[in-house]
């Protein structure tokens, strides 16, 4: 529905409502990357906001929300396109490449689904860094480089985790020593930084109010980092499970990185390594804040990943040096299978609830604005200490003052409820 959430305040209607007033392109386009939005500058967002405002004249978070649910697609065959599976039947295929599916499609990361930021920020920062990653695994090809460094651009565009890309990229570089390659990497990557830093508040942190984003770095968890890529594994308040998955996963990636499988598949190690690199970077970023909010349901796809990833390195080194027939085979990868169903059945319940309880939290947000004395968001029972901090700050605020300028602009035009 076209209702705004959270973020979506300040994030598309707040920068909407400062862009329309402008006139001149220069203008407009300084504001596109400069608005910043917390500690993140969302580029992406701000000119998909930005296009909306041009063509239509007002904002459609639905918009974004179908742009944000279609990238899992691209995400899902880039990862196939990194994949060098080897199958001797189509059934044998078929069931190497089900389990990455069922990983991928589901209801983990349902908030980023239902959100209209998180889906234009999460999503498209781990597509195009995953794209970049394929085409510089092609290291013959100059072409192949060059649109590595697009997307590049893309990823610091659309979140700041874009920066780890250009980490990633230049340790494969490196390691390859493509030194030519190197420098225009490294070079594209400063633009990018001059960029993003442009007008930065660094005065912005969420996990300790009133510092520097670089303080908050102070409070580095690595419990957090731990749980982060074990979430997908854990329910929404415990994260002992998330822990416990992300030691095993920490421990399997640690295992792989002295295993030389950097030289056998390029493109799903440093996809890997991409991954690590974020948790570690959202550790930093919101540490402070506690372990239990890196169960929230925005982050659980880098976790799903993750285990896309592992499973793809099983696929590729350990079962065929099992040197199993294909009889047993078929057999260990329909048990496979037959897990990843459960996991995506249990995964798609969750979400499924996470999203009745945003229902209900808009409901009694709705109530409590018409009839004040008579409903409460307390009323609504979380399941997430991310819903839980959307209920305190009010998951819709009739009588922002964004949302009132938005509306006395014809930005937005509210539903009809």
């Amino acid at each position: 529905m076209n209702i705004p959430n959270a973020d979506d305040y300040p994030a598309i209607l707040g920068f909407a409502n400062q862009y329309v007033p402008l006139h001149g392109l220069l203008p407009k386009f300084v504001h596109v990357i400069t608005f910043q939005q917390s500690e993140y500058k969302t580029m992406l967002v701000n000119g998909v906001t930005a296009v909306q405002c041009e063509l239509i004249h007002r904002v459609s978070l639905p918009v974004f929300m179908v742009m944000g649910n279609l990238i899992p697609i691209g995400i899902f065959v880039t990862v196939l396109a990194m994949y060098k599976r080897r199958a001797d039947d189509l059934f044998t295929a078929i069931l190497s490449v089900l389990p990455v599916s069922l990983l991928l499609f589901q209801l983990q990361y349902s908030s980023t689904l239902d959100w209209a930021t998180a889906g234009m920020q999460n999503l498209p920062v781990i597509f195009s860094s995953l794209l970049a990653i394929l085409f510089l695994s092609k290291s013959g090809s100059t072409r192949a480089f060059g649109f590595a460094c697009f997307w590049l651009v893309i990823a610091v565009c659309s979140s700041a985790n874009g920066f780890g890309l250009s980490i990633v990229g230049g340790i494969l570089l490196l390691e390859q020593r493509r030194l030519r390659h190197l420098l225009f990497w490294a070079l594209t990557a400063l633009a990018m930084g001059g960029v993003y830093f442009y007008k930065y508040n660094f005065h912005s942190s969420q996990a300790v109010p009133g510092a520097t984003v670089g303080h908050a770095f102070l409070h580095f968890n690595l419990l957090y980092a731990i749980s982060f890529l074990g979430s997908s594994g854990a329910g929404f308040t415990s994260y002992v499970p998330s822990v416990a998955l992300g030691l095993v996963l920490l421990c399997v990636f640690a295992y792989i990185c002295f295993s030389g499988y950097s030289r056998r598949n390029v493109a799903v190690f440093y996809s890997m390594v991409f991954v690590v690199l974020s948790a570690f970077g959202v550790a930093g970023l919101r540490g402070a804040l506690g372990v239990v909010q890196s169960l929230a349901s925005r982050y659980r796809i880098y976790s799903n990943l993750m285990l896309v990833l592992v499973f793809i390195y099983l696929m590729e080194i350990v079962l065929p040096n099992l040197q199993l027939k294909p009889s047993v085979k078929r057999v260990a990868l329909s048990a496979i299978a037959f897990l990843c169903i459960l996991f995506c059945l249990g995964s798609d319940w969750a979400g499924l609830r996470f999203i009745e309880g945003r229902k209900q939290a808009l409901i009694a947000e709705m109530a409590r604005w018409e009839h004040p004395s008579e409903a409460s968001s307390s009323q609504v029972k979380a399941n997430d200490p991310a819903l839980e901090r959307q209920l305190r700050i009010g998951i819709y605020k009739p009588i922002a003052p964004i949302l009132i300028e938005s509306i006395h602009r014809q930005l937005y035009l509210p539903p009809q409820l």
